[in-house]
């Protein structure tokens, strides 16, 4: 076989391996630092409002995270911020199941606590524990309500209402903005339609552009360790021939990265699959599948159509296309459905299309423990994959079948100097 198509899909793994430090610590690092937290929390009590423009809905998010003990939020999952200022085992997709667990509430009926905060600060119908709010154990209640809070929701919502209020202020005059409609369904969801869900979007463009701004300064970065430009080729040059049936044929590049590919001349075709800095169109997304109480407007689905198409002229695979190589991908549920949606089109059950699975030492873990790893997250992948299938015996045995048929490989990444 020598005119063999073959697809590789690269992750954030392979920008870190060939030296651009663009994972989601270093971006938290770099962005949080300084007591961030604290920052945040001092403009969000002094009534500010130049102040509190500055602010984005998302980095106020995020402090909170380094601030609160997340044992006690309630509606979102457990996390702890040592997850997220460690580089050990931390994967883009953390990012993006933040956003899931955050969007879902403030879309669903909980969200409307925005609108009753919003409609209290418009009016200064509110109370503030100051004693409390030092802590963060922030106590934050209407008038008419005499009664603390100790639901964190409370504090996030009313944050996220110091916030938009500040920046955007009060809705449309068409829609009805007062306290005394903070029960009334209809008026709640017009109100998160009409004007929470456009100012969320455009809170989270803005947190879009500033990841675009960190990864421009990365790759700028001198590393004297790293040449990027150099290491990017001779990783993919190891990536497309390591081989023996590769002699001819083409090679496309299925990025989830931002960043492009020095040398990449040389490929049938490379798509960046949440848009590249280059383009300044990258996009974090949630996955409508795993989460279908989000507004569609925040699902990679509906975000990834609204990218320039200009460089689909190309097939990216086909039924031409027998080898699918993987590198630098966590595998993480995140990108689950683009995966499904890639075995379908190579009907991976039925083919005879082989899978690489390529690692590298990371950290302090040797060859054997990033293999390992790597087999139980393939494993949860295709068990997933198979759990999709009508017929549920075949989805079983599909791991089974391809190591039988020596269709599934993981092997370490050796580099052609």
């Amino acid at each position: 076989m020598s005119n063999v198509r073959q697809l590789i899909v690269i992750g954030n793994g392979f920008d870190l391996y060939c030296g651009i430090g663009s994972s989601y610590y270093k971006f938290f690092i770099s962005k949080y630092k300084n007591d961030f937290g604290r920052k945040v929390k001092k403009m969000l009590f002094e009534e500010e409002k130049e102040a509190l423009a500055e602010l984005n809905c998302f980095d106020v998010i995020f402090s909170f995270i380094e601030q609160l003990d997340m044992n006690y939020w309630l509606s979102l999952p457990q996390m702890d911020l040592n997850n997220f200022c460690s580089p050990k085992d931390l994967y883009w997709q953390d990012i993006e199941a933040i956003l899931s667990d955050y969007l879902s509430v403030i879309f669903s009926e909980k969200g409307g606590d925005i609108y009753r905060f919003m409609c209290s600060l418009d009016t200064k119908e509110y109370i503030i524990s100051e004693e409390i709010y030092r802590e963060w154990k922030i106590a934050v209640f209407p008038k008419d309500q005499p009664k603390m809070l100790h639901d964190k929701w409370k504090l996030v919502a009313f944050s996220l209402a110091k916030v938009l209020l500040a920046k955007y202020g009060r809705p449309e005059s068409e829609l009805k903005f007062d306290y005394k409609f903070a029960s009334n369904q209809r008026v709640v969801k017009e109100f998160t339609e009409k004007y929470l869900l456009p100012m969320i979007l455009k809170e989270l463009n803005q947190f879009e552009d500033s990841f675009t701004s960190f990864l421009f300064d990365r790759i700028e970065v001198k590393n004297p360790k790293f040449n990027i430009a150099s290491n990017s080729e001779k990783t993919l040059s190891s990536l497309v021939w390591d081989d023996s049936e590769i002699s001819t044929g083409e090679t496309s590049v299925l990025s989830f990265n931002y960043t492009g590919i020095p040398g990449e001349n040389f490929l049938y075709r490379l798509k960046n699959v949440h848009g590249s800095i280059n383009k300044r169109n990258i996009i974090f997304g949630v996955d409508f599948q795993k989460n279908k109480s989000i507004p569609i407007e925040f699902t990679k689905t509906y975000r990834t159509l609204s990218l320039e198409n200009r460089d689909d002229e190309k097939e990216l695979f086909g039924k031409e296309t027998h080898i699918l190589k993987f590198f630098g991908h966590s595998l993480g549920e995140a990108d689950y459905s683009y995966f499904q949606s890639l075995f379908d089109s190579l009907n991976l059950y039925s083919s005879k299309i082989k899978l690489y699975f390529y690692v590298v030492e990371y950290g302090n873990k040797t060859i054997r423990e990033v293999k390992e790893e790597t087999f139980r997250r393939v494993t949860k992948l295709l068990n997933v994959y198979g759990s999709t299938f009508h017929n549920p015996d075949h989805g079983k045995n599909l791991m089974h079948k391809l190591i039988l048929e020596g269709r599934i490989f993981i092997k370490e990444l050796k580099i052609v100097q």
